[in-house]
């Protein structure tokens, strides 16, 4: 409204030459786009740009350092302007025969492929190895030592040699009517095979082990001692024989006791489970026979019959199943709950639960109903209470967030009923109203801070510098 009727906007004030606008100081990147732009008008009006200055036969710009980059790339191209101009590259220097070039010593991997070169080249020109030296009938060739595989693959290609033209082994030797093999002894593994093969050969010959000596009836097997399965596996192979002549065990002895005969066997005793299972079956046997477990007595009490259970005591959970089938059989009697008591206070009667308390969840659940009711009942929250207009909620104090949500609720009925937020006034001077927003604090804080800026500081430096430089007064070339 106020640059509709004056044609200008409220908050330039006219400072000498310059139109200065009231409110936050610029940002970094608005004094950079003024910054080029003021480069930008110096460059129309003097041609030239206002960080290069000329020294001697150079123009040096002003600014940051280049990078080691843009330096290497400034070398190569100067490098490349030499060497058009004088056919030559510039690193190289000629010391006598050789050009020798000037830089970072070459690299490990270069050398050696340098060498090769030099290597082939010499093989080209004499038709033989530069590394080979002849020293009487031998070709010794130098270098680093040859590796432990290279020299075990040529003394079995001289061994092989040897063979080809001897028809022998170079390790055997001839010792009586033994061929005897010099080298490493031989492994067990292969001392084991030969034993068996001399062995196999000892029963094709005389047609029985070398190992079995008869003494008396018996076949001996010298050797070592037998396993425990082997001898397991023999002893039941025996007891099989036993069982086929004579039909029993030969652990079964039959004893009577009483006039009742009992089978009973020899060995090691027989296990818990194998006891368990004999017992059960027993038990089974006992209840076809008589009609009830041998583990129940009945027992009469007060009139009553018990079927009492010897054993051992019942489970934890076993005794909670029982209690909780007696319990439903109560209610299905007595149409109530064995835990419930009905007690009568003040006129009002109670069923109390016996039992375990009950937990946290449960008694809060109850307050619940409890509140509903008597809301139900007087129209109003039990934690509620009137004081004139007000709405008092008796409780826990309310959230910061619950705060601010009340406070907006404030604010925006305050709006509604006056046309003005609760932050501003309105003040009329020369005659034209005004709406003023109060500031808070934290808003003084940062207009403090931003008028000690350094940003205003840098930007009076270059008006000072663009002055200096044309003559005139930036703001003046601004107006024009």
């Amino acid at each position: 409204m106020y640059q509709e009727v004056n044609h200008e906007n409220v908050d330039d004030v006219e400072v000498g030459h310059f139109i200065v606008q009231r409110g936050a100081p610029p940002t970094v990147s608005k004094l950079e786009q003024v910054l080029q732009e003021v480069k930008g008008l110096f460059q129309e009006i003097h041609h030239e740009n206002v960080d290069n200055d000329q020294v001697g036969q150079f123009i040096v710009q002003r600014g940051a350092a280049p990078t080691i980059s843009k330096l290497e790339q400034t070398l190569q191209e100067v490098k490349g302007l030499y060497h058009e101009v004088n056919h030559e590259n510039v690193d190289d220097v000629e010391v006598g025969h050789f050009i020798v070039q000037r830089g970072a010593p070459p690299t490990v991997s270069k050398l050696e492929q340098i060498l090769q070169e030099v290597k082939g080249l010499f093989h080209e020109v004499h038709h033989e190895n530069v590394d080979n030296d002849q020293v009487g009938q031998f070709v010794v060739q130098r270098g680093a030592a040859p590796t432990i595989s290279k020299l075990e693959q040529t003394l079995r290609e001289v061994k092989g040699l040897y063979k080809q033209i001897h028809h022998e082994n170079v390790d055997d030797e001839e010792v009586g009517q033994f061929i005897v093999q010099r080298g490493s002894a031989p492994t067990t593994s292969k001392l084991e095979q030969s034993l068996k093969e001399v062995k196999g050969l000892y029963k094709e010959i005389h047609h029985q082990n070398v190992d079995d000596v008869q003494i008396g009836q018996f076949i001996v097997q010298r050797g070592a001692a037998p396993s425990i399965s082997n001898l397991e596996q023999k002893l039941n192979a025996v007891k099989g024989l036993y069982k086929e002549n004579y039909g029993q065990n030969v652990d079964d002895d039959e004893i009577e006791v009483d006039g009742i005969k009992f089978i009973v066997q020899r060995g090691a005793a027989p296990s818990v489970p194998k006891l368990e299972q004999t017992l059960k079956e027993v038990k089974g046997l006992y209840k076809q026979t008589f009609g009830q477990d041998v583990s129940v007595d009945q027992v009469a009490r007060h009139g009553i019959m018990f079927m009492v259970q010897r054993g051992a005591t019942p489970s934890a959970a076993k005794l909670e199943q029982t209690l909780q089938e007696i319990k439903a059989l109560y209610k299905q009697t007595f149409s109530e709950n064995v835990d419930d008591s009905e007690m009568e206070i003040d006129g009002i009667k109670f069923i109390v639960q016996r039992g375990a308390a009950p937990s946290v969840t449960k008694l809060e659940q109850t307050l619940n109903e409890v509140k509903g009711l008597y809301k139900q009942a007087f129209g109003h929250g039990v934690d509620e209470k009137t004081y004139g207009p007000w709405v008092m909620l008796l409780g826990d104090a309310p959230s910061p967030a619950k705060l601010e949500e009340s406070l907006n609720k404030v604010k925006g009925l305050y709006k509604e009923k006056v046309g003005l937020d609760v932050d501003e006034f309105e003040e009329e001077i020369d005659g034209t109203k005004w709406t003023v927003l109060k500031a808070s604090p934290r808003d003084e804080a940062k207009s403090r801070s931003r008028s000690s800026s350094p940003l205003m500081q840098t930007l009076d430096e270059v008006k000072g510098l663009y002055a200096k430089k044309s003559g005139q007064d930036f703001s003046s070339s601004d107006s024009n």
